[in-house]
């Protein structure tokens, strides 16, 4: 976890498969960071597409699937209302690198 401020507070360490820190929990929504409902709909998504995709499920299917989401999320977050989210992001990947090199 991590006090990030453009996320609105406290939130899990993710990565870019929305996998936290703890090898196949997956973290989607409003925990990870306060959006809108359409972000928060494709992150579950994309949580999903990616532990369906770790434990084998279509596996074929998923970079497409996943391609498409990130995308899908991309496009939400574009332009000066998103800019809060994507600074977010950045200092929680920031974040994580800094985790997973003191572990």
């Amino acid at each position: 976890m991590a006090f990030i401020r453009e996320l609105s507070g406290h939130v899990p360490l993710v990565d870019e498969n929305l996998e936290t820190t703890r090898t196949g929990i997956y973290c989607a929504g409003d925990v990870s960071g306060i959006e809108e409902a359409s972000s928060a709909m494709v992150e579950g998504r994309l949580a999903g597409i990616n532990a369906a995709a770790s434990l084998g499920y279509r596996e074929h299917e998923a970079n497409t699937l996943r391609k498409d989401a990130m995308d899908e999320l991309d496009e939400l977050r574009s332009g000066e209302m998103g800019e809060h989210i994507r600074i977010g992001v950045e200092k929680m990947e920031s974040k994580r690198g800094e985790y997973c090199v003191s572990q």
